[in-house]
């Protein structure tokens, strides 16, 4: 199977049983070279606006169940392989379960995205796919080995940050686990493997 293909199965999964799987809301575009919404510039000073018009305008991929975004655009080459993507975890500032003071400090220290780009890649110092913590151009990043699936992505959120029972999406770690049978080349591609 091609990347496409592997995440077009992801995607198409998600968007028909995502009220099992603990999301309130799914919706992407899908084309033969793209999969998702085109990412937004997150700024830390436009925290509120930019989160309010994601949100409002419907430019989300997810919303979890506090209404915390989840944003991903997956672009492709014509034989099927990633060319490049975002995916991102936006926290909801209104969030009664992720902050009991609704700082924009405490706000912007969940946000957190994972790239794979060739721009402005430089091997070990900017990692082809990386991990960033930060609203920050010059924010914390962290090389991840491979690339990450959005129902991946989504779950641990819930499971790690949400504090989601496990049982409770147990049907989403099933699909996950059928995603995995279906890479025979690398035999774990949904864990974010983080290199330093």
């Amino acid at each position: 199977m091609t990347d496409y293909e592997k995440i077009f199965e992801d995607v198409i999964n998600l968007q028909n049983k995502y009220w099992t799987y603990g999301i309130s809301n799914f919706n992407c575009i899908i084309t033969d070279s793209f999969i998702g919404k085109e990412k937004i510039r997150i700024d830390k000073d436009h925290y509120y606006d930019i989160y309010d018009e994601i949100n409002e305008k419907n430019k989300f991929c997810a919303e979890l169940s506090d209404g915390s975004l989840v944003t991903f655009e997956y672009h492709f080459n014509s034989d099927g392989s990633i060319k490049n993507y975002c995916i991102s975890f936006l926290p909801n500032p209104l969030s009664e379960t992720l902050f009991k003071d609704p700082s924009l400090e405490n706000i912007i220290s969940l946000y957190f995205r994972v790239d794979y780009t060739e721009e402005g890649h430089n091997g070990i110092l900017h990692s082809l796919i990386h991990f960033h913590n930060s609203v920050e151009r010059d924010g914390l990043r962290i090389g991840v080995k491979e690339s990450i699936y959005p129902s991946k992505f989504i779950y641990d959120i819930e499971t790690h940050i949400l504090g989601i029972d496990i049982e409770k999406i147990k049907s989403l770690w099933l699909h996950i686990q059928d995603l995995v049978s279906l890479d025979a080349n690398n035999p774990d591609p949904l864990i974010m493997h983080l290199s330093f």
